[in-house]
């Protein structure tokens, strides 16, 4: 399985369209990371923020 496969047309589609649990949850885990991230980050800037108001 490459980019130089044997399979024909159909084979592939059909592959793309089998066993499409393992993508929705590898595309939820990015999707949580990155939410995890952006709130990580506006809870730093949240907090420097009042850092620097305070001095």
């Amino acid at each position: 399985m490459g980019l130089l496969c044997e399979d024909s047309t159909d084979e592939i589609i059909a592959r793309a369209y089998t066993g499409v649990w393992p993508l929705l949850a590898s595309d939820a885990a990015v999707i949580g990371a990155a939410v995890a991230g952006a709130l990580a980050v506006r809870s730093v800037t949240a907090v420097q923020t009042e850092r620097m108001r305070a001095a």
